[in-house]
C-alpha cells in the first residue's frame, strides 16, 4: 500500500469523524430547540458554590499572602458535589467583598483522541442545554447565557513531554456583574496599596519649611 493510499485513508477517516461530530451537534441543536421551553433552570453555581455569594474560606486554598490579586484559587468540592469528569477545580472571588465571581473545572485525558474528547464535550453540552437552555457556538466552545450569568464549555489542549498533546474538557461558570465588581475592587486595592506606600515614604521625609 503506497503513501498516497495511506494519506487518503487518513483524510477519509478524519472526514468521517468530523461529519459524525457535526451530525451529533445538529441533533443536539434540534433537541435543544424542541425542548427549549422546558429548560427553565437558572444558572446559580456549580460544585457546591453559588455565584454572587460570599466564599467559604475553609474550602479555598490560597497560595500566598497576595492571593487577593490572584485570578483563581483551587478548591476541592465535597464528595456529593464532585464530578468524575473533572480533576481540577478553581474559583475566582471579588478581593474585598469575597464573593464568588466565577467557577472553573478542568479534566484532562492523556490517552483519548481528539474526536473522543469532542464527543464527551458534546454530551456535556447536550446535558447543559437540557438544563439551562440552548447556547451559542464560539469556535470550539459553547456558551449558554442567562442575562449576566453564563456557562462556557470547551476543549483544553496542553503540551507535555516534548510537545505530546494532552486534551481536556473545561467548564466555566461566571457572573458578569461579579467579574466587573472583581476588577473594580482589585483597582481599589491597588490604589490603597499605593497610598500606603506613599504614606510610608511621606513619614520618612522632613517636612520642615513646607
Amino acid at each position: 500500500m503506497g503513501k498516497d493510499t495511506i494519506g487518503k485513508g487518513r483524510k477519509l477517516g478524519l472526514l468521517k469523524v468530523l461529519i459524525s461530530i457535526l451530525v451529533v451537534c445538529i441533533l443536539c441543536f434540534a433537541y435543544a430547540v424542541y425542548n427549549e421551553p422546558r429548560a427553565s433552570e437558572k444558572i446559580k453555581g456549580v460544585f457546591g458554590l453559588t455565584l454572587g455569594e460570599p466564599i467559604d474560606s475553609s474550602i479555598v486554598v490560597f497560595k500566598d499572602n497576595d492571593s487577593l490579586f490572584t485570578n483563581y484559587h483551587t478548591f476541592t468540592p465535597t464528595k456529593e458535589k464532585r464530578s468524575p469528569l473533572f480533576d481540577k477545580y478553581y474559583v475566582s472571588i471579588t478581593p474585598k467583598t469575597r464573593r464568588v465571581a466565577s467557577i472553573r473545572a478542568v479534566g484532562y485525558y492523556e490517552r483519548l483522541k481528539f474526536e473522543d474528547v469532542s464527543k464527551r464535550r458534546i454530551a456535556l453540552m447536550y446535558l447543559l442545554w437540557k438544563k439551562y437552555g440552548i447556547g451559542d457556538f464560539e469556535g470550539s466552545a459553547t456558551k449558554i447565557e442567562q442575562q449576566c450569568r453564563g456557562v462556557r464549555i470547551g476543549i483544553e489542549i496542553k503540551y507535555r513531554f516534548e510537545s505530546r498533546e494532552v486534551l481536556g474538557i473545561e467548564v466555566y461558570y461566571y457572573d458578569g456583574d461579579m467579574l466587573k465588581l472583581q476588577n473594580q475592587e482589585r483597582e481599589e486595592l491597588i490604589k490603597e496599596k499605593e497610598i500606603q506606600k506613599l504614606e510610608k515614604l511621606g513619614k520618612q521625609l522632613d517636612m520642615r519649611g513646607l
